[in-house]
């Protein structure tokens, strides 16, 4: 658990760009983590109305909603900042532009899952959806 924490100082911190060698956070960690905080969140913002009865499989839908459009928008715009990286002759940082986007990423998803518990507690307090929305 205290690994796990200190890799989420570090992505906030902005503490990833080195090399894995170099004391760097590996880009499978990096997806692994930025995975896992968007399911949470997702799980969270999907409990609106409780989790009783069918409400379950709407907490499990929207737990994959997060990761799965972080990871399809990824998907699609890497290629195209592929090509204009070779174009531009930076080509050979490439691995390490990659990591610094998986770590945003990363970053991007730890945030989302700090403000799970101001999502919960205003489902909690609260009936209205379109005020939650």
């Amino acid at each position: 658990m205290s690994r796990l924490l200190s890799h989420a100082d570090r992505i906030l911190r902005a503490d990833v760009i080195a090399s894995p060698t170099r004391d760097g956070i590996a880009l499978p960690v990096l997806v692994v983590i930025g995975v896992a905080c968007g399911l949470l969140h997702g799980a969270v913002m999907g409990a609106f109305g409780g989790v009783t009865g069918g409400r379950l499989l709407q907490v499990f839908y929207s737990a994959l909603k997060v990761p799965l459009l972080l990871g399809a928008t990824f998907a699609i715009s890497l290629p195209s900042f592929f090509v204009i990286n070779t174009l531009f002759g930076l080509r050979d940082d490439f691995p390490r532009v990659l990591r610094a986007l998986a770590a945003t990423q990363a970053a991007l998803t730890l945030i989302l899952l700090s403000l799970s518990p101001v999502t919960a507690f205003w489902y909690a307090s609260s009936s209205n959806y379109p005020g939650a929305i």
